[in-house]
């Protein structure tokens, strides 16, 4: 189909924009004063007129949005990723390692043979990690209404920021063997929603703990916290930065702040084997950029339809010529040692663009793994149907989290 007839075209919004104008002046004019006789067949026709104005006006309003928006560039999007067009691996191999110790149980040793997860990466707890429904940093949660149906718990907390000067809200998930094991200790993933969006989102869009305990019940991921900060206060286009004049500043308050905040609290493993990011649109530019500047805490990343390079709307933070947080210099001048995973649909063309930039400046010891499906758009439907495969690429290259302990 040409471009101009895509749901992105501003000739499709005209064309759907004259039926429903049509639509709506058959409604209020036309159907009022040709009333057929049989009172049932009148009501009937005056509810399809209304009905069709009311959808006709609902499509316009939503192709607006969507030129404006970008999520469905295409038709063919509407029905989701499509099958994969492109899957490859930069820089150094994406290939599956055996774990290395973290914590301090000895029998947690590297080359202790094929355990069964639930029986490695324990040790010694302080007491708030130990007791998590006494622990005042979580706050006065309501822990019987916090489990959802598959298990686990979802607790909305107030991390406080005191290198970045600030307060943010966050949404955490203790898988369902968390309480019930107080000396276990658990890879952890730092999830970074889109703007405009919060950290909701990974609980009621994606449902992220009960994909967790769907990928550990089939033994493609070891079960996991998770920990999703605000990043965008009141929606505000930080790109996960510290801005120029300090009135914000996320990478400090998650790099610090967070991490600091989640070893003290959590019985997370230590050490970027263990900790990874994942972020959706603007948030997974976030994911990769933490994971690059911050190797020693972040050992991979998920990439869902982001990019490589901080992109500012109408009030940038940083100046246009800083290239502090230019993924593709960081790749090329410091080859950080993480593993990346970047997934796109192919009409989402913004992410497509700068990713084949950043690609080309990848080198060992950086790794990274791209998949790229024939549509789908910048949509929920998409990231929901392939955030599965996302989290088992995590499963098979980050050791800790593995299903098999040690191989």
């Amino acid at each position: 189909m040409p471009n101009w007839l895509q749901p992105v075209s501003l000739v499709t919004i005209v064309v759907f924009g004259i039926i429903a104008a049509i639509t709506l002046i058959w409604t209020l004019f036309w159907v009022p004063r040709h009333r057929p006789r049989k009172t049932v067949v009148a009501i009937l026709q005056q509810l399809i007129s209304v009905t069709l104005s009311i959808v006709l006006s609902m499509i316009v309003l939503g192709l607006i949005l969507n030129k404006e928006n970008y999520w469905y560039p295409t038709w063919a999007s509407l029905g989701g990723g499509g099958k994969v067009i492109k899957e490859e691996t930069v820089g150094a191999p994406s290939t599956q390692q055996g774990p290395t110790a973290s914590t301090d149980d000895p029998d947690n040793a590297p080359d202790k043979p094929q355990q069964d997860p639930k029986e490695w990466a324990t040790g010694k707890a302080s007491d708030v990690q130990a007791r998590p429904q006494s622990n005042p940093a979580l706050g006065n949660q309501k822990w019987e209404d916090t489990v959802t149906g598959s298990g686990g718990h979802y607790l909305s907390v107030t991390i406080p920021g005191p290198a970045a000067g600030a307060n943010y809200p966050a949404l955490i998930w203790l898988p369902p063997s968390y309480l019930d094991n107080p000396d276990r200790f658990y890879p952890v993933v730092f999830a970074i929603h889109g703007i405009p969006g919060d950290p909701l989102n990974w609980a009621k869009a994606l449902d992220t703990g009960k994909l967790f305990n769907t990928l550990s019940g089939e033994k493609k991921m070891r079960e996991a916290v998770m920990v999703a900060p605000n990043v965008f206060p009141q929606n505000e286009e930080t790109e996960c930065v510290d801005a120029k004049d300090g009135h914000v500043k996320i990478d400090t308050y998650v790099s610090k702040d967070v991490v600091n905040w989640v070893k003290t609290n959590l019985r997370v493993v230590n050490g970027p084997q263990g900790w990874a990011t994942m972020g959706i649109s603007a948030g997974g530019w976030c994911a990769s950029m933490f994971s690059m500047k911050h190797p020693d805490v972040f050992g991979s990343s998920i990439n869902m339809s982001g990019y490589f390079k901080p992109v500012f709307g109408k009030k940038p933070i940083l100046p246009a010529d800083d290239t502090t947080y230019d993924l593709g210099r960081v790749a090329a001048e410091q080859a950080p040692p993480v593993k990346l995973f970047f997934f796109n649909a192919q009409d989402d063309l913004m992410p497509m663009s700068s990713w084949r930039s950043f690609q080309t400046k990848v080198k060992a010891p950086t790794s990274l793994t791209s998949v790229i499906v024939e549509h789908g758009g910048h949509s929920w439907k998409l990231w929901q149907e392939n955030a599965p495969m996302a989290y088992e690429w995590l499963g098979k290259n980050d050791p800790a989290f593995s299903w098999v302990a040690a191989q």
